[in-house]
């Protein structure tokens, strides 16, 4: 971990924008994370940067043909946007996630819907499963 707040800093190879300074407080990019966490009306809350962001998305695309953004677990516009412009796609699970999508300005052609879980794996144990099978025939 870094002494001072730096872009330098690196935990396992991997670059990150957080480090922890001599006054000991958390920073991402020279921002005082306590300060941020002090203005914002509700919390857990997420901290990103745009840079951090675009170096996940190269590490990712570098080591994933074809990495696409997951609108369920980049649910902020501006993320969404982000991600449009750095040339990613979107995987979508419900209509509120295409509407974000296209809101976001993704190709419609880039978007990718994928299906939620089979109904045996909704199923929690084979006990259930048996009395499924016992109640549909």
């Amino acid at each position: 971990m870094c002494s001072s707040p730096s872009y330098r800093c690196t935990w396992g190879g991997f670059k990150h924008c957080a480090s922890k300074s001599r006054d000991g407080f958390l920073y991402c990019v020279d921002v005082k994370v306590q300060d941020v966490m002090e203005g914002v009306e509700r919390r857990p809350f997420y901290l990103c940067t745009k840079r951090q962001t675009s170096r996940n998305v190269e590490a990712y695309k570098d080591a994933l043909e074809g990495l696409e953004g997951a609108v369920r677990a980049n649910d902020n516009l501006k993320i969404l946007e982000h991600l449009r412009g750095l040339g990613r796609g979107a995987v979508l699970v419900s209509g509120n996630e295409l509407r974000m999508a296209l809101r976001a300005g993704f190709d419609p052609s880039r978007l990718y819907r994928v299906f939620g879980p089979l109904l045996f794996e909704k199923v929690p144990s084979g006990g259930n499963i048996r009395c499924l099978n016992k109640i549909a025939v």
